[in-house]
């Protein structure tokens, strides 16, 4: 087969798969936080406050797209359910950050296992050698995105990023 070929193969195959998988994730993390009563944009900023140490109320008015007083009502609500604490900044004392308590670490930590025991039971299910070529497969995607997203133009893509 020729590198044209092989191309779009492996891109069909990627983009099934990421299209599969995305939803089966994107449907277990819904579930997981719809029983718990939180709203999407609710559950978009406690992903992004587990994966940085702090946001400021700006900072989630930005990534939700919505004005500051809308941020800074639904950081109010979290505050309030204990899974969010707000503190002063030690250099301007009108500017608030907000970060995760111990409940809403322990409430990720538990949303990330329910997450992952779709993709578990799919594990589960390959032979020996299937997953020797997946690990491989991976370990190749996973080296390649880290280029990726080192030379990312993107500036929210590395802001407080914890990995």
């Amino acid at each position: 087969m020729d590198k044209d070929a092989e191309l779009t193969k492996c891109s069909k195959a990627m983009s099934e798969w990421l299209s599969l998988s995305m939803q089966i994730s994107f449907r277990t993390h819904s579930m997981f936080f719809k029983e718990r009563g939180f709203s999407h944009s609710q559950i978009a900023t406690l992903h992004m406050l587990s994966h940085r140490k702090e946001c400021a109320v700006n900072d989630v008015s930005h990534m939700q797209s919505i004005s500051n007083p809308a941020a800074s009502q639904l950081l109010d609500q979290l505050v309030k359910r204990g899974f969010v604490e707000r503190y002063e900044s030690n250099e301007d004392r009108r500017i608030k950050y907000h970060k995760l308590t111990e409940s809403g670490i322990k409430m990720m930590e538990e949303s990330h296992s329910a997450s992952k025991d779709w993709y578990q039971s799919l594990i589960n299910d390959l032979s020996q050698e299937e997953m020797l070529l997946v690990t491989d497969a991976l370990d190749i995607l996973n080296k390649k995105i880290q280029v990726f997203k080192s030379k990312s133009k993107c500036k929210d893509c590395h802001k407080g990023d914890r990995s």
